[in-house]
C-alpha cells in the first residue's frame, strides 16, 4: 500500500466556529476574518492503524470485505450535527 498525507492546521478566530462547516472555516482561513497560523503534515502508511475507514474508502484502500462493513455500519449510523 501507498503513503497518505495527514495534515493539521491550526486556525484561530474571534467567533465560535464549532457550528460551522470545515470548508466555511478554510474560506475564512483563507481570504475572511480567521487567521491560518501553522500546519504540519506527517506521511503516514495507508494501511497504518488509526486511518479512518471512510479516509481509506475514499481512496480506494479498503479490501471489498471490509468497505462491505464500512457502509453497512454507515447506512446504520444516526447522523449527528454540530
Amino acid at each position: 500500500m501507498g503513503k497518505l498525507y495527514k495534515t493539521t492546521i491550526v486556525i484561530w478566530s474571534e467567533r465560535d466556529p464549532r457550528k460551522m462547516e470545515i470548508d466555511q472555516i478554510a474560506k475564512e482561513a483563507v481570504g475572511g476574518d480567521f487567521v491560518c497560523d501553522k500546519q504540519d503534515t506527517v506521511a503516514v502508511k495507508s494501511d497504518a492503524e488509526g486511518v479512518p475507514e471512510g479516509v481509506l474508502s475514499f481512496y480506494n484502500l479498503l479490501d471489498d470485505k471490509t468497505e462491505r462493513k464500512f457502509f453497512k455500519r454507515l447506512s446504520k449510523a444516526k447522523v449527528k450535527k454540530g
